[in-house]
């Protein structure tokens, strides 16, 4: 799609895109990727967009296993447990949460562990 449409696509802002690991790096000393084309080619107009980006994002994308449901301490966690209040939803998530907390002891079980490290060991 990306060959037949090419010359016809135009990125989105970074706004669209934002990362709760973008809030862990410093704005003004991060290596941008040099061929991003949601960013300005000016190094100082690309780290003045990436702020603006992270003050008013658009879409947060949570990356990694740790999500702000199943996690503490997750960047921009507050974001979500407000809008999660906002949506009248936060009963329904204290219903599934013990089912998401034995899901994540299941994942990072001890006996999880020594087994991994074990089949290490055997290789």
């Amino acid at each position: 799609m990306a060959i037949c449409a090419r010359g016809q696509v135009r990125p989105l802002s970074m706004r669209y895109g934002v990362s709760n690991v973008y809030y862990r790096v410093n704005a003004d000393t991060t290596p941008f990727y040099a061929h991003c084309l949601c960013l300005p080619a000016d190094d100082a107009a690309r780290r003045a967009e990436f702020k603006a980006a992270l003050a008013d994002p658009i879409q947060l994308h949570y990356i990694g296993a740790e999500k702000p449901w199943n996690s503490c301490g997750v960047p921009k966690q507050t974001v979500w447990l407000k809008t999660l209040w906002e949506a009248g939803q936060t009963m329904y998530y204290i219903k599934c949460l013990p089912g998401i907390l034995r899901q994540k002891w299941r994942r990072y079980s001890l006996r999880r562990f020594i087994g991994k490290l074990m089949r290490k060991i055997k290789q």
